[in-house]
């Protein structure tokens, strides 16, 4: 299961996260997201965990829970990305611009 974490100090490095997660089970990797142009932290990340009911255990003890001055935020990741897949197919059969994508159509241009 791919947990997303959110609201991350900069100071919070894989082995923080690694050490919080493992006490729950097996923790295959951890990824923070880091700015392309900077290589400095976004706060936020992402755990996998392969035994989806240890990730849960994991996320129900650890929500709110502080590192290093932040408490952690979670959500499966899964969730998010069918969330996002729904808003788009809605999106197509409304018809409505994709503003993610630049599309800045009008109904009627020449008019």
């Amino acid at each position: 299961m791919e947990i997303f974490v959110r609201n991350l100090t900069k100071e919070v490095d894989e082995t923080d996260l690694e050490n919080a997660f493992s006490r729950y089970g097996v923790v295959e990797t951890v990824t923070l997201v880091t700015d392309r142009e900077t290589g400095s932290k976004m706060g936020f990340g992402f755990v996998s965990m392969p035994v989806k009911d240890e990730a849960v255990t994991a996320i129900s003890a650890l929500s709110g829970v502080e590192i290093k001055g932040q408490s952690l935020e979670f959500q499966d990741s899964r969730a998010r990305f069918e969330r996002r897949q729904t808003n788009d197919r809605r999106d197509m059969l409304r018809g409505t611009p994709d503003r993610r994508k630049g599309d800045r159509r009008q109904d009627n241009p020449d008019s």
